[in-house]
């Protein structure tokens, strides 16, 4: 039997709800030349006994592992089992237009410098229905942009995991997911690629993003807090970033994460000590600047001297 075109890869953790969804719009995709990894991560409902429905269809493969390690975690272990050529990912809660990966696969196999492709998403609610129904693609005309990427997406991570398409090859040249960066593993990688690699943008939606009250995202400071984590982390593995993105758009990026991540310890955890850390960071990257100065003084003098300028300023 030859091996699949493409590996679809799927976390799976309490999914119940959702996870029939998502399979099927992975089975029922126009190009089927796939095989759709599935690992439960140690689930405790029936997301199991959901997956066994699909289970006839020789192209779902079913993975478990002994209790619940996380999304990139799961990923990789999938990519240890992949057989394809092209690798993509959807999550248990998510959902793919039918031709989705007919239209990514064409644009890899016509453009063999390009290293990934990503698309546009749509945004659907807890039951399907579509809020932000923009144009997809019913034809090959679409708008593609094939370029670097990397400065932009420093500057901000647009590229969104359920739109994307890669090559298995540039996984295993710039590594797999980083299991210690939960939450950002993603954006990460993404990074790491696109330092070295074209990348292309479908400019049309090919993929439904399910927003509910159980995600992670929902939760603004803590999404802030781990953008942050993940580029110290590649800026830690990559010294020459700033040289390559330019000062102006690195001390812009930095400065904002620092001073908003201090912003919250500030203002809603009044958690003066990690606030000083993470202003002090913000203002070595920017000395001149003086409101970022003044807070830094503020959490710096005694509890007793913040008490008296807060009955001043009464």
């Amino acid at each position: 039997m030859s091996a699949p075109t493409v590996s679809v890869l799927m976390p799976a953790y309490n999914g119940e709800k959702y996870i029939g969804q998502a399979i099927e719009s992975v089975l029922s995709q126009s190009f089927s030349d796939l095989e759709l990894i599935v690992v439960d991560d140690g689930s405790v409902d029936d997301t199991m006994a959901i997956v066994e429905r699909y289970m006839s269809d020789s192209r779902l493969v079913c993975l478990e592992s002994v209790g619940n390690k996380g999304v990139a975690a799961a990923r990789n272990r999938a990519l240890s089992h992949s057989n394809g050529r092209f690798i993509s990912f959807l999550d248990q809660d998510d959902a793919w237009l039918p031709n989705k990966l007919e239209v990514q696969v064409k644009i890899l196999e016509d453009n063999p410098d390009v290293a990934m492709v990503h698309s546009d998403v749509m945004v659907m609610d807890e039951v399907g229905f579509v809020v932000n129904r923009d144009d997809y693609l019913v034809s090959m005309d679409s708008v593609i942009n094939v370029r670097n990427i990397f400065p932009e997406l420093f500057a901000r991570c647009d590229i969104q995991v359920l739109t994307v398409l890669l090559r298995k090859s540039v996984l295993d040249n710039t590594g797999w997911f980083n299991e210690e960066l939960a939450g950002v593993d993603d954006y990460e990688l993404w990074l790491r690629i696109a330092k070295r690699y074209s990348v292309a943008h479908i400019k049309t939606a090919l993929a439904m993003y399910r927003k509910h009250p159980q995600q992670e995202s929902n939760n603004g400071y803590k999404q802030l807090s781990l953008r942050l984590r993940a580029l110290e982390t590649f800026v830690g593995a990559n010294s020459e970033v700033r040289n390559m993105i330019g000062g102006s758009l690195y001390v812009h990026r930095m400065k904002g994460l620092y001073i908003g991540v201090a912003n919250y310890y500030f203002w809603v955890q009044q958690d003066y000590k990690s606030a000083k850390f993470y202003y002090w960071k913000g203002l070595r990257l920017k000395p001149l600047d003086f409101g970022i100065a003044m807070k830094l003084i503020y959490c710096m003098i005694p509890e007793l001297g913040r008490n008296i300028f807060r009955w001043l300023k009464k």
